[in-house]
């Protein structure tokens, strides 16, 4: 999965004391842009989507059903 840009708040006041945020690039920042909030979310869906497409696929190989079920409630493997 990409890794989105994440972005870190700057505050700041200008002489008439009003305050403004300027977004800075960052790479621990706690912001990320909606857009590629919703491209990852997508892009997550997608995958599971496909995932549970493939598991159907291997209804015979119990074991990486399970794992793949155990992943997605994000319990580890099996």
């Amino acid at each position: 999965m990409s890794e989105p840009k994440r972005y870190a708040m700057s505050w700041a006041t200008d002489e008439n004391e009003f305050v403004y945020v300027s977004p800075k690039e960052q790479a621990n920042g706690n912001w990320v842009k909606w857009d590629d909030y919703a491209r990852l979310k997508d892009e997550v869906e997608r995958l599971t989507k496909a995932g549970d497409a493939m598991a159907d696929w291997f209804f015979d190989f119990d074991l990486l059903v399970q794992r793949w079920n155990a992943a997605k409630e994000d319990k580890g493997h099996a």
